[in-house]
């Protein structure tokens, strides 16, 4: 079924569109996950044909009868016209970054950006956190997964980033190598293994494997946030979140789970 694209004047335009799409389809799936889980009534699957539980897609339709400029930086550029797309998740998380790259794109070349569901689900599984009124005791991981879309790693396409796809003739291109399933996938992995909500993960992850060396910085942090600077609180593994006004933080952070 054809879907209904939205042309944007600007990449802030873009951007909001692309939320308010996510929002409704996480909205969507959280309803009919209740829905089903309260009296079994399944997803329909007309909506969902339409969409509703889509991620947003992003499209760039670049057309010129010559060859691209040339522009030297390795990014925001493209080496041939056509259509290019992406399925986009968390566009508030990456609002800044895609506000650059279409900026980018829109400030050097004759493009037109349009913006509307994807072909790509969101995982049920993605928009449980804050839906207190979901109890998934009462259905079965067998009958969520024939129901609603399900994260699987098997069916993650990594054959643009590892170089294996060549698009044919007409065929849209990919605007970025990661798409919304495989970043979802790796937020979800950032979440599990930090302890933390990824939102709060900024440009570097530092491994260690010694526990005091976790328990020096937690201590810096600490007296960072008593000082006049820019930071403003620690988001510590076990989800807990301390600042300048938290009584004992360091017995906050080592009593996490």
């Amino acid at each position: 079924m054809e879907k209904h694209f939205k042309t944007a004047k600007t990449p802030s335009e873009a951007i909001d569109r692309l939320q308010a799409i996510y929002d409704a389809s996480t909205e969507n799936l959280r309803e009919a996950l209740k829905s089903y889980i309260d009296d079994g009534t399944p997803p329909d699957a007309k909506a969902r044909a339409k969409g509703a539980f889509a991620y947003p897609e992003l499209r760039v339709h670049y057309e010129t009868d010559g060859s691209p400029p040339p522009i030297s930086r390795a990014f925001g550029k493209f080496s041939e016209p056509g259509l290019y797309r992406l399925a986009i998740t968390e566009p508030s998380l990456f609002r800044p970054y895609l506000e650059e790259q279409l900026g980018l794109l829109q400030d050097q070349y004759p493009i037109t950006i349009e913006t509307g569901p994807s072909d790509e689900e969101i995982a049920f599984s993605y928009v449980l956190d804050g839906s207190q009124d979901i109890d998934l005791d009462k259905a079965s991981a067998a009958d969520l997964v024939r129901h609603f879309p399900y994260a699987d790693l098997a069916r993650i396409d990594d054959a643009v980033p590892n170089g294996e796809r060549s698009p044919s003739p007409g065929e849209a291109r990919p605007l970025g190598l990661f798409d919304a399933p495989r970043v979802d996938y790796s937020l979800q992995r950032i979440r599990h293994y930090t302890g933390t909500p990824y939102e709060d993960v900024q440009q570097f992850i530092l491994f260690t494997n010694y526990h005091r060396y976790v328990d020096a910085f937690v201590a810096w942090a600490i007296r960072q946030l008593k000082e006049d600077n820019e930071y403003e609180s620690l988001s510590a593994a076990g989800f807990v979140t301390v600042d300048a006004d938290t009584r004992n933080p360091r017995a906050a952070v080592e009593g996490a789970p």
